[in-house]
């Protein structure tokens, strides 16, 4: 049933989830708070940057992320860094992500986030629910890694 699919999918990418946190330290004692740590991913910059919260009119949204950054709740990660360097010229948002944020990406460059990561891949590449345009944006092949 669509449930039972549901479910699964949400336990896989909760361990994938798990796995690529544990592999880059941020499992555990990590928040100041002793509480979660969240992974911002591109899409919360970019889209805050350009729809909602522009710096010159909501910049308490901007210093929220620095202060949860700061108490250890929110982190992101390299490769979210350079998509901002790469598609933002010198605006505002490539400035703030380097010169604010900037300590907060932690890097992804360890064989067990890769691992994690192909293994994810590989997963999502096999299931029959997928239709097939999604695949091939993930993996070239079923054997690539």
């Amino acid at each position: 049933s669509r449930k039972v699919l549901r479910d699964k999918l949400l336990r896989t990418a909760q361990l994938a989830l798990y796995r690529i946190c544990r592999a880059i330290g941020l499992w555990g004692e990590r928040s100041v708070s002793g509480g979660r740590v969240y992974l911002l991913d591109a899409n919360i910059f970019i889209d805050a940057y350009k729809k909602y919260y522009a710096f010159d009119i909501v910049p308490s949204f901007w210093e929220k992320i620095k202060q949860q950054a700061e108490a250890g709740r929110i982190i992101s990660i390299d490769r979210v860094k350079d998509e901002i360097d790469r598609y933002h010229e010198e605006d505002e948002l490539k400035i703030w992500v380097n010169q604010v944020f900037g300590r907060w990406f932690v890097s992804t460059d360890n064989e067990e986030v890769i691992e994690s990561c192909r293994e994810i891949i590989n997963w999502a590449y096999h299931q029959s629910q997928l239709p097939m345009p999604p695949k091939t944006n993930l993996h070239p092949s079923p054997t690539a890694g």
